[in-house]
C-alpha cells in the first residue's frame, strides 16, 4: 500500500533521466540544496563527488533519475552504467555511504522515483553499492518492489564501525579498556615530549590545492603500491574534489605537526550528525608517534565540540577501529530481480511520468 501523502507533498511528480554530464553539472546548484534538506553524507551525496568521479572514469555513463514537483527539485537517485559490465550503480567506489537524495519526510518523491528508475533502466543489472540499513533506498526499496511485483533484497557485506558520543571526552575514554587509554595517555604524552602538535588544519593556513596534494604525499607513502589513491584517474579526482569540499566545510582534516611540517593527516567527511574518518595517511618517520592514535582522538573531541552525534570509522572490520567503537552497524548491496524487473518494465513502458 502506497503512504497517504501529506498536505505539502501534493502535486504531479514528473521524472526525467539525466545521461550527459553537462546536465548533471547544471544541476548541481539544485543538487546541494536538496542534498541539505537530506539525511545523506553531504560529500559522499554531493554533486561534486559525483562529477569529479564520472569525469575521470570515462567507462561510467551518468544515469541520474530526477523527480520534479512544481518546477522544484524534489528527489535525485545518482546512478552511473558501467560499461565493461552493464551494471547499473552509484558510480564511486570510494563513497562509503550512497542513498537516494531527497527530503525524508517526502515518501511519494522518493517511491516513485525508485520505481521510475527501475522502470527506466535497460541493463543487465541494477545493484546499489554501501547501502545503510536506515538508508532511503533501503526503507523504499520493499515499497517499490511491492507495487510492481519485483523482488529486492538488502545483503550484507560490510562492517561499519562508529563511536556513539558521550558529553565529554572523558566519558568516552571510560568506555574504553585500561589497556585502551594507556596507549593513547602515552602516545600523547611522547607527542608533547617530542613537541609535536594535534590539530585541525584550517582552510586559511594551505592553498586548498596543495592541501590536496599533501594528502596524497602522505597517503602514498603510507601505503604505496597498495594504495587506492595509485591510480591516476583517482588521484585526477583528489585533486579536483578536495580543494572544493575543503572550502565548502565538506570536510576536514586533522594533522600532526612538527616543527611546522606536517607528518600525517586524517580527512573526515561530513555527515549530517556524524564527522566520517575517510582516509589519511604519515610518512615513516612518523609512525614512532601513534598517529593513527592521535588523530583519531583530535577527530573525536572535534566532533564532540561540534556537536555531532556519531564519528563514523566507515568501512572496515579492522581491529584498530574495533578497540575505538563503540557501536557497528552493517552496510550491503541492494539487489533487483532482473527478471521479475523485466517484466515490470513491459508493464511500465508507456509511462513516462508517475503522478501523485
Amino acid at each position: 500500500m502506497r503512504p497517504v501523502m501529506t498536505l505539502e507533498h501534493q502535486g504531479a511528480v514528473q521524472h526525467a533521466v539525466l545521461r550527459d554530464l553537462a546536465e548533471v553539472e547544471a544541476l548541481a546548484p539544485q543538487w546541494d540544496a536538496l542534498l541539505e534538506q537530506s539525511h545523506c553524507n553531504r560529500a559522499f551525496s554531493s554533486s561534486r563527488w559525483y562529477i569529479a568521479w564520472c569525469r575521470y572514469h570515462p567507462r561510467l555513463s551518468p544515469f541520474i533519475s530526477i523527480a520534479r514537483r512544481d518546477g522544484e527539485l524534489a528527489a535525485l537517485l545518482p546512478l552511473a552504467l558501467r560499461e565493461d559490465d552493464g551494471i547499473l550503480d552509484f558510480p564511486s567506489g570510494m563513497c562509503d555511504y550512497n542513498d537516494l537524495i531527497a527530503s525524508p519526510e517526502d515518501l511519494p518523491a522518493q517511491d516513485s522515483l525508485l520505481e521510475y528508475a527501475l522502470s527506466h533502466a535497460s541493463c543487465n543489472h541494477l545493484a546499489f553499492s554501501n547501502i545503510r540499513p536506515d538508508s532511503i533506498c533501503a526503507h523504499a526499496a520493499p515499497r517499490v518492489a511491492a507495487a510492481m511485483v519485483i523482488a529486492a533484497n538488502l545483503a550484507d557485506e560490510k562492517n561499519c564501525f562508529y563511536v556513539h558520543l558521550p558529553g565529554s571526552f572523558s566519558e568516552y575514554l571510560a568506555t574504553r579498556s585500561h589497556i585502551f587509554r594507556k596507549g593513547l595517555g602515552r602516545a600523547r604524552r611522547n607527542a608533547q615530549k617530542g613537541g609535536l602538535e594535534v590539530r585541525q588544519l584550517l582552510p586559511n593556513e594551505i592553498a586548498p590545492s596543495d592541501m590536496a596534494e599533501l594528502f596524497l604525499s602522505l597517503n602514498l607513502s603510507r601505503f604505496e603500491s597498495k594504495s587506492g589513491f595509485a591510480p591516476g584517474p583517482v588521484q585526477q579526482f583528489v585533486r579536483e574534489l578536495l580543494p572544493s569540499l575543503f572550502i565548502e566545510g565538506k570536510m576536514a582534516a586533522f594533522i600532526l605537526l612538527k616543527d611546522n611540517r606536517v607528518l600525517a593527516m586524517d580527512v573526515c567527511m561530513l555527515g549530517r550528525s556524524s564527522l566520517c574518518s575517510w582516509n589519511g595517511g604519515f610518512l615513516p618517520e612518523a609512525a614512532r608517534w601513534s598517529p593513527g592514535r592521535l588523530l583519531f582522538a583530535a577527530g573525536i573531541e572535534f566532533a564532540m565540540a561540534s556537536g555531532f552525534k556519531e564519528y563514523d570509522l566507515l568501512r572496515g572490520s579492522h581491529a584498530y577501529k574495533a578497540s575505538w567503537a563503540t557501536n557497528s552497524r552493517t552496510i550491503g548491496k541492494l539487489e533487483f530481480n532482473s527478471q521479475s524487473r523485466t517484466d515490470a518494465l513491459a508493464r511500465h513502458e508507456d509511462k513516462s511520468a508517475y503522478c501523485l
